[in-house]
């Protein structure tokens, strides 16, 4: 899957399959051939997902799934690289334009789910980092991949998360796995989380 020096290829496959950054020391931007190349493998890699979700799946957005790869690529080269000037810094992660969906909140998780690596990695090093603030802010509209990080909670969202059975119980596996306190407690999600610990919440979570 890997092409010569195709960096934006290379970080995201890296990703996906070690779980780890790969970080370059130059800068490539995507090419629209590279764009269509990772699409189509983070396509197959939500088919795999998938066989593993509770119920059925929301439809693949290929668009979410992109852009989601697009910022945790360009937030990986600015860990490593800053060339660029504190103003320049905001033009440079990509905007997303669509609507999210319970497909576009999965799809982008494919690669938003290790934006807190990241900025947590950019908290060592600088807590005062201007990129910080920028990530966070992806993570406070996209909460499902920031779940664990202290962040702000969108209750549009959230309700969204809610309508779809299989993002929702998603949603509450990971709020258990990260022990997610903010969300446990929330009105909209207690019900489920209680609910799906049973009678075994002392057991998975002592102190909820």
């Amino acid at each position: 899957m890997t092409t010569l020096n195709n960096f934006f290829l290379d970080t995201i496959y890296h990703l996906r399959n070690h779980e780890e950054i790969l970080l370059h020391t130059s800068y490539t931007p995507p090419l629209e051939e590279d764009k269509e190349l990772l699409t189509h493998f983070l396509e197959m890699e939500y088919g795999n997902e998938c066989l593993e979700y509770p119920g059925t799946a929301p439809v693949f957005d290929g668009a979410a799934a992109l852009w989601g790869a697009q910022v945790v690529y360009t937030a990986s080269l600015l860990l490593l690289d800053r060339k660029h000037h504190v103003e320049e810094i905001p033009t440079l992660l990509p905007s997303y334009t669509g609507p999210v969906t319970e497909g576009a909140m999965l799809s982008a998780d494919l690669c938003l789910r290790f934006l807190p690596q990241i900025i947590k990695q950019l908290q060592a090093i600088d807590a005062e980092d201007v990129l910080i603030p920028l990530l966070e802010q992806v993570l406070t509209r996209w909460h499902y991949s920031g779940i664990g990080l202290e962040l702000g909670i969108e209750n549009e969202l959230l309700e969204i998360a809610l309508r779809h059975n299989c993002l929702r119980q998603l949603y509450v596996n990971r709020i258990i796995q990260y022990q997610y306190k903010p969300l446990a407690t929330h009105p909209l999600w207690q019900p489920w989380v209680m609910a799906a610990m049973g009678n075994y919440t002392t057991y998975f979570w002592k102190d909820l």
